[in-house]
């Protein structure tokens, strides 16, 4: 029989230099293990993604001929949009795992340097250049134009478009919708049907109420409600103002 493990107290005192001897080891383990995890996830999606793999010539698996990366995540127990999150993270080059704060910081720089590159020689890339680099690359400059040009006229809120809060919706907007996200969209779709105009598509209605929500996100929730009025009254009186420019 298995000798049992110490039991803790719930009432002995935390003290911080045990928490730290103990959290360390845990931590760096679990540093190892996701590395190795999104290693082999790297490795997965190079190989299903290459035109040339031939899963025909894999023995012992019924369904030879039909491998696909969403159905090696399936399998594994993982949703492919996790995967991919945790993908966007790795950098093969070096063999490491950034937390997404350096990862942003990362992209950051290669943004700038892309940037200066491109004022001299139009369409420059770096090696390793991808399709979905090149569309965060694209939201990013949009984001820096609209930026400094506020910066450049003067505004005296500019401070409410700052950088940081766009970058925060801009990472809100770009994650493609989990399937609970679009259940609810569905939702609000039959929800509202019979209370919205009918003059364009219900679903662009609904997509602009779901944006408003990610901005509103953004704010401590005990606020949210408040500024969902708010919101709400100026777009009352923006719809009143054109009517009467008709």
């Amino acid at each position: 029989m298995a000798k049992n493990k110490e039991i803790i107290p719930a009432n002995k005192p935390w003290k911080y230099e045990e928490s730290v001897e103990t959290a360390r080891p845990l931590v760096a383990m679990y540093k190892k293990v996701s590395l190795d995890l999104v290693r082999e996830l790297y490795a997965a999606r190079e190989a299903l993604s290459n035109s040339g793999f031939r899963s025909d010539l894999t023995s012992g698996n019924s369904a030879q001929g039909s491998y696909t990366w969403e159905g090696f995540c399936t399998e594994i127990g993982l949703s492919k949009r996790t995967a991919n999150s945790w993908l966007a993270l790795y950098s093969p080059q070096e063999n490491k795992l950034y937390t997404p704060d350096e990862m942003d910081q990362k992209l950051e720089e290669l943004f700038q340097k892309i940037r200066k590159k491109r004022e001299k020689e139009f369409g420059w890339t770096p090696e390793g250049w991808t399709p979905a680099l090149e569309r965060k690359y694209t939201k990013w400059i949009q984001l820096q134009n609209t930026q400094e040009s506020i910066e450049e006229k003067g505004y005296s809120q500019a401070e409410l478009f700052s950088r940081e809060y766009f970058n925060l919706l801009a990472r809100q907007m770009q994650d493609a919708p989990s399937a609970e996200e679009v259940l609810r969209f569905n939702d609000l779709c039959e929800a509202y049907e019979g209370r919205v105009t009918d003059v364009v598509k219900i679903e662009d209605q609904i997509t602009i109420v779901q944006v408003v929500e990610k901005a509103l996100s953004l704010f401590p929730s005990e606020k949210r409600p408040l500024v969902a009025r708010s919101v709400a009254s100026i777009i009352n009186d923006l719809s009143a103002n054109m009517e009467e420019g008709k």
